[in-house]
């Protein structure tokens, strides 16, 4: 899968890409601000992981934009510290999922791409998903 992370502290884009190379994957770019990664959109990543923080007030306009430009992309809501309204928010404009920053952050990154993988796969082998058998383990 073709992973992209926009997060504007050097330090956890640092730490993110670490841990998703952790988990297998390679094909990585990281963008400091929504605007560089734009830019590279027409490279079809599979998966963005956007931080709320890092798109200020316009973090669920992103979200739409990116979904318009390919709503096969997979868009994952980093909030931070148990910004559950934002994080509701952002699936509503179509988000997959969102990851709250904190103790568990890690273990949701590998949560959520496990679940994007078994989706593929199931798509790539079956045709149309049935969502509700995938999201009831």
């Amino acid at each position: 899968m073709k992973i992209f992370v926009v997060e504007e502290d050097p330090f956890c884009l640092q730490m993110y890409r670490g841990y998703i190379q952790l988990l297998g994957y390679t094909d990585i770019r990281l963008f400091s601000d929504f605007e560089s990664m734009m830019v590279e959109i027409d490279e079809e990543p599979d998966v963005v992981f956007l931080n709320k923080e890092t798109c200020g007030q316009q973090g669920l306009d992103i979200v739409r934009k990116i979904k318009k430009h390919n709503q096969q992309i997979y868009v994952v809501y980093i909030c931070g510290f148990e910004d559950s309204e934002s994080a509701m928010s952002a699936l509503k404009y179509g988000a997959f999922d969102y990851i709250i920053k904190g103790h568990l952050e890690m273990e949701s990154f590998h949560n959520i791409l496990n679940k994007i993988r078994e989706i593929n796969n199931y798509l790539d082998n079956k045709g149309p998903v049935n969502y509700r058998l995938l999201f009831s383990r």
